[in-house]
């Protein structure tokens, strides 16, 4: 009997262990399962949208930049996104001056130089009906002003030469909060985007939006290993899964353990990671009722133990006192 006990003991840690570890890898599929969801989106809508302004661009009133159709080819490209994260559009001209604009809330940007923009110098040499993808880039017009937005861009030609670029923006922050929030399963779990450099582009804690990283973590003393292992899933050209310590933002950044699913998303010379992170005290949380239900079969087991005990023992004493 006593062996059973032990046995039942034994048992009951060995399948507490095995359940962390099951548990932990049911994250990691899960989060896998997100991410490759999210790359799909995001992969679909800057697609179909570089595929629209190379469409527009070709149009001829935006090739010979007429007031009344540009304004009114704005308008209609912009509502066709009313429930998307597209911000706003705007004309540019051969010299790099915004001619004409309109972003959600009415704002136009005209008169803005952007002839510094990676964008419009791609524009110069490229061909007809081309689009381009920009890094992410803090915004100069209207009301997304100083917000990371993506540029999505295609050349104006006109008769053979370059006469400006359409540009149409979306926000970072939106994407995330159009697209891939909804794709959690779980109220814990934390979304970021990042670039290759570790620039936090967009995330569910926005404090961190805007900060490297990297650079973040190895302020923090022991930080420079973690840091380094953090580089590589960020120049990593496929999808990865890790456990790392990292500061807990919500908890005056004390470090906890992390379960982290990323993969990285590439369009055109951008490199961006999409990446989910869930705390491991949190998913071990998820096998409480497990670890109930063992410990109740274990204090059952216990108790018939003792029962048997206590009636061997009774047994035992009865047929001595009969045997006198």
């Amino acid at each position: 009997m006593i062996t059973a006990l032990v046995i039942g003991i034994f048992v009951y840690f060995q399948q507490g262990t095995s359940t962390q570890s099951a548990l932990a890898e049911q994250v990691f599929e899960r989060e896998e399962i997100v991410v490759k969801a999210g790359n799909v989106l995001l992969d679909a809508f800057i697609g179909h949208l570089g595929n629209q302004i190379s469409a527009y661009s070709t149009r001829p009133d935006i090739i010979s930049f007429d007031p009344q159709g540009v304004q009114t080819d704005l308008r209609v490209l912009l509502e066709s996104w009313k429930d998307g994260p597209v911000s706003g559009v705007v004309l540019v001209d051969a010299n790099g001056l915004v001619k004409f604009g309109l972003d959600r809330q009415g704002n136009t940007g005209v008169g803005t130089d952007v002839s510094d923009r990676e964008y419009f110098n791609w524009a110069k040499t490229a061909k007809e009906s081309d689009s381009f993808v920009g890094d992410p880039i803090l915004s100069r017009i209207g009301f997304t002003k100083g917000e990371y937005i993506v540029p999505v861009a295609s050349p104006v030609i006109k008769n053979g030469k370059f006469n400006g670029v359409l540009v149409a923006s979306f926000l970072l922050n939106e994407v995330t909060t159009k697209f891939l929030n909804p794709l959690i399963i779980s109220d814990d779990a934390l979304i970021y985007l990042t670039d290759q450099n570790g620039v936090i582009l967009s995330a569910s804690i926005p404090s961190l939006v805007g900060v490297n990283y990297l650079d973040y973590v190895r302020s923090i003393p022991g930080g420079t290993n973690i840091s380094q292992t953090l580089s590589m899933t960020l120049t990593s050209a496929t999808e990865g899964k890790l456990g790392v310590s990292l500061p807990d933002e919500t908890k005056s950044r004390t470090p906890s353990q992390y379960l982290i699913v990323y993969s990285p998303i590439f369009f055109g010379s951008s490199h961006w990671v999409f990446s989910i992170a869930t705390q491991k005290d949190i998913t071990l949380s998820y096998a409480k009722p497990f670890y109930k239900n063992q410990l109740m079969s274990l204090i059952y087991l216990i108790v018939v133990v003792l029962v048997f005990a206590i009636a061997g023992i009774t047994s035992y004493r009865v047929g001595s006192r009969i045997k006198k």
